[in-house]
């Protein structure tokens, strides 16, 4: 999400001069040109992964179970060949795509205010959350492997979602524009509101503490391999 990318990069301005090249690979996508390879171990910018006309609006690259990588573009809709665009009415799809415990592909629909499923061994695509959402932007799953977190960001929501029985529960709400998600260190989760982040208990979505200082947010999300990954046309 953007609090990691930021802390990603942030660590490598950090490195010595001395830093040794290595085989693991960050790749960082950005909004307004494509995905970029990067050196993890030394930051050293190394190629684009593809042409800005086929990664036109990159808002999310992960690394899947199979080894490869999956890029989702905004202008071309999804993933090319692997995934139609629009397939099953996504619209807009955003940064917060991600895996889930069950093998499936998640990814937020931003303009059509959706969480649309693809099922990575039949191709198959289908809506999996599309009540209760406006703006979809941040998915992460929940560390339990029954649930995704969503934020919502015109609702100003957080939301949680049972894979098994499709039950969505608002979690929290009165975030301002919430994107970003993931898990801090202590088991809590950490929301991106405007500018500031907000740490939420996951069971009860009770505020614990709201950091008020503001931070420099990009559009752009990364993906971190520790050899080199093996790379298909699966955008």
């Amino acid at each position: 999400m953007f609090l990691r990318a930021i802390t990603i990069l942030l660590a490598f301005l950090a490195l010595p001069a001395v830093a040794q090249s290595c085989g693991s690979r960050l790749y960082v996508s950005g909004f307004f040109s494509t995905v970029h390879v990067f050196d993890a171990c030394t930051g050293q910018y190394l190629r684009d992964l593809d042409a800005r006309s086929r990664l036109s609006g990159a808002m999310a690259v992960r690394l899947g179970p199979d080894g490869f990588l999956y890029a989702v573009a905004e202008t071309g809709g999804a993933l090319g060949p692997a995934f139609p665009a629009r397939a099953s009415g996504l619209a807009g799809p955003d940064n917060g795509m991600t895996f889930g415990p069950d093998g499936n592909l998640y990814v937020p629909g931003y303009d059509s205010n959706s969480v649309v499923r693809w099922d990575p061994r039949t191709g198959a695509t289908s809506v999996a959350v599309a009540a209760g959402l406006f703006h979809t932007r941040g998915l992460l799953p929940a560390r339990d492997g029954q649930h995704i977190f969503i934020t919502s960001e015109g609702s100003g929501a957080l939301l949680k979602w049972n894979l098994a029985s499709g039950a969505v529960a608002v979690l929290a709400t009165g975030l301002v524009q919430p994107t970003g998600i993931d898990y801090g260190t202590d088991g809590m989760l950490l929301v991106s509101s405007s500018t500031s982040v907000v740490r939420i208990d996951p069971a009860t979505g009770a505020r614990v503490t709201v950091s008020a200082r503001p931070l420099p947010l990009s559009r752009f999300s990364s993906c971190w391999c520790r050899r080199p990954c093996r790379s298909a046309l699966r955008w």
